[in-house]
């Protein structure tokens, strides 16, 4: 829609007004309108600084020790071999090739309908897991463990992160 000398164009990240050169790259699809609402951003930056009252100074510190060498490394130096896996809801819909597996892990996984880490989890979950899927064996299953455990953990937002340190500090220390 031509608006003055001015082009709006309206997208799912928002409405945009271009001028005549840019709304000529938009419509040969030279031009990527790539904007994110700042209510999100501000949203964001609330979140990075926000710390739940009932966490420690040592599950904050814990918190930048594996952001700073790694989760599982960090909780191998703890001691601790079997640690509840870091998982928020909003990681359901995630697909699994965020998480660069093997090719055979991939495709074993896909093959057994399993494309999404909420439908991962579910399978972690089961007495059997992985290894009930076909072609996956316990290479497999520890390579999927370790990818789903780091994915899952770097995908948390700071403060759920202190969180998940402070049930580990709670529950195994």
């Amino acid at each position: 829609m031509k608006n003055g000398a001015r082009y709006v164009v309206t997208t799912h990240w928002g409405t945009f007004s271009l001028d005549e050169a840019s709304y000529q790259d938009y419509l040969t699809g030279n031009l990527w309108i790539c904007w994110e609402p700042v209510k999100t951003q501000r949203l964001e930056q609330k979140v990075q600084g926000y710390i739940p009252t009932n966490v420690t100074d040592r599950a904050i510190a814990l918190r930048e020790q594996a952001d700073k060498s790694g989760i599982l490394c960090t909780l191998h130096q703890l001691g601790i071999h079997d640690a509840l896996v870091p998982y928020s809801i909003r990681l359901d819909d995630l697909s699994i090739d965020e998480m660069n597996l093997t090719v055979r892990s991939s495709n074993g996984l896909k093959r057994a309908n399993v494309g999404t880490f909420g439908r991962l989890r579910d399978l972690l979950a089961q007495d059997n897991g992985i290894l009930s899927v076909r072609n996956l064996g316990q290479k497999s299953a520890k390579e999927i463990k370790q990818h789903f455990f780091e994915e899952s953990y770097a995908r948390l937002f700071p403060y759920e992160k202190a969180q998940y340190w402070q049930e580990v500090i709670e529950n195994y220390l």
